[in-house]
Order: C-alpha cells, then structure tokens, then sequence
C-alpha cells in the first residue's frame, strides 16, 4: 500500500473517531438534561406541588417537617462581548433535593407557598432587569450578579417572614392569610390572578 494510501485511510479513522466522540458527547449531554428535566418543575399555573416531588431522603437534623428545594436562575439571551441585551428567568422545583417527613395538606399548601413566593421574586427579578434594560441598553455581568443578589436578599427576607408567621404551617388560620396574600402578589405581579390547577 502507497504512503498516500496510509495516509488517507489514518485520516478517515482519525475522523471516524472524532464523529463517535461528538455522538458520545452530544449523546451524554442529552441525557444529562432529560435528567434535570425529570428531576425538576418550573413553575406553572397549571401545576401544584405534590408529596410525590419531594423525592429527597431526609438528612435534614432540625425540626422541618419538610423542605423545598426552589431556585430562581437566570440566562443571557442576547450577548455581544460582555454586554447582555436580553435574559430569561426561570423558577423551577427540584425533585431530587426536597423532602418531606409528613403527608398533611395544609404542609403541602405551605410548600407550594414557598414555589409561589420564588415565583413572584423572579418576576421582581425579571422586571428588575428591565427596567435597567430600557436605561441603559445592555447589561453586565457584574450587573447582573448585583441585581440578583439585591432581589435575593428581599426573597430570603419574605421567606423568612412566611416561615415565622404561620410558624412553617403550624399555625392555620396564619397559613390560611399567607395563601391569600401570596395569590394576590402573583395577581399583582404575575398576571396570574386565577390559577386553574391541573389535577392528576
């Protein structure tokens, strides 16, 4: 066989080799996000929570009859350099990091309240950005990182003061105010002043 022969059939393998690591690659990411997909829940005003999310094995020593993994996270959308000239936000539930030591009902509404309150500080959050979007064009991310941690600190504050007062569900006629103070906040800011729930 010719040099020229060798050569070219070392190029096809090299290339066959590199086509299998991007298949493997692509293929593993893809399964690594149908994974995150299943293990978490964005927020929706046609879903609520159920004991069956809460899918963590409690390692949890104080008194918490339950915990709601949440998180508010955002993506540039529209980037140029460093400056970001669009974002999305997204309030999201993971199964995998929540847990539960009791099955009550009025529980289960606190947990949901806790969702609905990251829901209503991501649309703070979302118009925060905004509003600076429409002053100055673009953002950065140093801006960014300001900005959020400016609305976490107000979400970790009404948090907080949800926890306290209905002392984590304990107290009903407390819980029974905070439900409907918090549907007013997602009317107020979200929009969504009747949520139709799907039931399964």
């Amino acid at each position: 066989m010719s040099l020229n022969n060798e050569l070219i059939k070392a190029g096809r393998l090299s290339i066959i080799r590199l086509l299998l690591a991007i298949f493997i690659i692509v293929g593993l990411d893809f399964s690594l996000q149908s994974q995150v997909k299943l293990d978490t829940i964005h927020w929706s005003s046609t879903y609520q929570l159920r004991w069956m999310d809460f899918q963590a094995t409690n390692t949890d020593e104080s008194n918490h009859d339950a915990f709601s993994s949440i998180s508010v996270e955002y993506y540039p959308t529209k980037i140029n350099s460093e400056k970001i000239y669009k974002l999305s936000v997204v309030c999201y539930f993971n199964r995998k990091e929540s847990f539960t030591r009791s099955m009550g009902s009025i529980l289960l509404s606190h947990e949901q309240g806790h969702f609905d309150i990251a829901k209503i500080f991501s649309k703070v959050l979302e118009s925060k950005f905004d509003e600076f979007l429409k002053l100055n064009s673009f953002l950065t991310y140093n801006q960014i990182d300001s900005i959020y941690k400016s609305i976490e600190v107000l979400w970790d504050e009404y948090d907080l003061k949800y926890d306290n007062e209905t002392n984590y569900s304990r107290n009903s006629e407390q819980q029974k105010k905070w439900t409907k103070k918090i549907k007013a906040e997602l009317c107020e800011r979200c929009h969504i002043c009747e949520p139709k729930i799907l039931k399964r």
